[in-house]
């Protein structure tokens, strides 16, 4: 079915495009015979107001380079697109499918999507035209798009839902990560998250999104339109649901940006304690002072000069507490398998305590307040005090553990699950 409806279109388009007009500056010589594509978006005498997109695809067994848009006319005059024209070249897997003697072509990522600001015209009847040049120079207009603009309607916010992947398998084990972008012709509010109809969270709002910007060069925002939010599904029973995302403007009018169908399968044996390790930086290169010192050290504790503290920290967190009742109990630092640090003590290690040499600050401890953390991650226990914070002395390690110069295999720390019984 999708098939057939794809066709019909673009059979249609290809006999109008042989009657477009032609471009004046465009060569006729050795450039292909049969040319295939349409504007899908806005449908034919579509009504319209604020940030029109415009998109679909062409194909002609070249690569394309550049996509342009204009309206009511074909003179340069009328060209809505800055220099370097639309985004182009994007995959579409649906088209190739419906027309396979194109794949494997340079022109096999026939896709196409730019935007126009609806407040430059007048409210009426406008065609939009799209002139398709590609590498060899040859140029060609799709069918002709009409549409009517209306200034006076507020646009309601409109966007794409990017995750879950949309036609696919998706299985909430654990976390269900949810994330897009939105704009509006004036300015995103708020982005709701609703499950079977049921609000669940507000997603962040403030992603940067450069790809949506390079869709949207003029629209204000577009560079920061993004959206996310981590939902624990372990809060929800095994089952299918459905995940709906809408946008609410500054004037309260609501749009629909996408919908999922989505099956919780939590089990908690298989649901392990996760996070980010944000310092160091991967590939970094630690330092330290590798003079033995007589008699120990100073302070009977691991830190021997402060000049060469190495830090290790992040965040962690485990989405099976409401299926256990339990959560992260600590959280230890590993060198090439070898346990360095321990935020409980064990492995030999001092754990959790204030060091003398830092001004008493607490090290190789877990629970430290991450209010960031929480705005991703709202509902999830812990997740307000998920960080991690580690104090190294590469010396120390070098004099007093015997670790080699050189690169290490991996520098590593691994949460490990807290479990009680149930009462």
């Amino acid at each position: 079915m999708k098939l057939n409806a794809l066709v019909l279109p673009v059979m249609a388009a290809v006999l109008l495009t042989l009657g477009a007009p032609a471009f004046a500056e465009c060569p006729t010589e050795g450039c292909p015979g049969q040319t295939v594509g349409t504007i899908e978006v806005p449908a034919e005498g579509a009504l319209v107001s604020g940030y029109v997109r415009v998109a679909g695809f062409a194909l002609n067994g070249n690569l394309v380079s550049n996509v342009d848009l204009y309206v009511d006319g074909t003179d340069e005059a009328n060209r809505v697109t800055p220099a370097g024209g639309a985004n182009i070249n994007t995959p579409r897997p649906d088209v190739m499918q419906a027309f396979p003697q194109y794949a494997g072509t340079p022109g096999g990522a026939p896709g196409f999507e730019m935007s126009f600001r609806a407040a430059n015209y007048s409210n009426g009847t406008h065609k939009l035209y799209v002139r398709i040049t590609d590498v060899t120079g040859c140029c060609y207009f799709l069918a002709a798009r009409t549409i009517r603009i209306d200034n006076a309607r507020n646009q309601p916010p409109f966007g794409v839902l990017d995750v879950p992947l949309a036609d696919s398998s998706i299985h909430a084990n654990g976390v269900l990560a949810v994330a897009g972008w939105a704009l509006d012709d004036r300015r995103v509010e708020h982005v709701d998250v609703f499950i079977d109809g049921r609000l669940e969270r507000e997603a962040v709002l403030g992603v940067n999104r450069p790809d949506v910007a390079a869709y949207y060069p003029n629209v204000p925002g577009a560079t920061d339109s993004g959206f996310v939010i981590f939902i624990d599904s372990t809060r929800l029973t095994n089952g299918v649901y459905t995940l709906t995302v809408k946008a609410t403007d500054d004037q309260g009018q609501q749009g629909l940006i996408g919908t999922r169908r989505f099956q919780v399968f939590n089990n908690a044996p298989n649901l392990p304690p996760f996070g980010e390790v944000e310092h160091p930086l991967l590939q970094a290169t630690w330092f330290g002072n590798c003079l033995s010192i007589p008699g120990g050290l100073p302070s009977g504790g691991e830190i021997r000069d402060t000049r060469y503290i190495m830090f290790v920290s992040g965040w962690a967190l485990d989405t099976s507490i409401y299926a256990e009742r339990g959560g992260v109990s600590h959280v230890f630092l590993e060198m090439d398998g070898t346990v360095l640090k321990d935020t409980r003590g064990a492995f030999g290690t001092l754990g959790c305590r204030r060091e003398y040499y830092l001004n008493n600050a607490l090290v190789d401890c877990y629970g430290f307040y991450r209010p960031d953390v929480n705005v991703f991650y709202p509902g999830f226990p812990q997740s307000a005090n998920s960080g991690y914070f580690f104090a190294v002395d590469v010396g120390y390690l070098l004099t007093e553990m015997g670790t080699r110069k050189g690169t290490t295999c991996s520098r590593s720390r691994r949460p490990t699950r807290r479990t009680t019984s149930p009462s």
